[in-house]
């Protein structure tokens, strides 16, 4: 699973996104951000960490289907994660 991190304008102009990657795994307390169910527009099946450092740019036909959306507010709060994690 992966969270779709870039914005709407790289994807229109380009045909390309960054995805940070979810685990169900927290081997690395530091780089990861904790995603509750209300977080989501619907709840995972199992306890998931966003990896912060773990990112790559994908396409539209690498998606293999949408589980659930995370609401704006623990998006920015993710956002401002990976931000400190990378830089």
């Amino acid at each position: 699973m992966a969270i779709v991190i870039s914005n709407d304008e790289l994807q229109v102009s380009e045909d390309f996104f960054y995805l940070a990657m979810i685990s169900s795994k927290n081997y690395n307390p530091q780089y990861t951000f904790p995603l509750e169910d209300s977080m989501l527009t619907k709840n995972l099946a199992k306890k998931s960490f966003v990896i912060c450092q773990l990112i790559g740019g994908y396409t539209e036909r690498d998606v293999v289907r949408i589980c659930s959306r995370v609401k704006v507010e623990p998006f920015n709060l993710i956002v401002e994660k990976i931000k400190r994690v990378i830089f």
